[in-house]
């Protein structure tokens, strides 16, 4: 039988491990914005060079 406390104890616990993988999951989330923005900004840069390549043959 598990007492008042012991429950009590695994509660703590599993809110604290909650709270550490909330906290893993949202730096991980706002790293995969700043890599998805990064290769936005390839992309422009690349269809801009794109462009000037054109405009140079052309």
């Amino acid at each position: 039988m598990v007492t008042k406390e012991e429950f009590g104890q695994f509660i703590a616990e599993f809110e604290s491990f909650r709270d550490m993988m909330w906290e893993e999951i949202t730096s991980m989330k706002n790293d995969i914005e700043k890599i998805n923005n990064t290769l936005e900004d390839i992309e422009e840069e690349f269809a801009n060079s794109g462009k000037k390549i054109k405009k140079k043959i052309g």
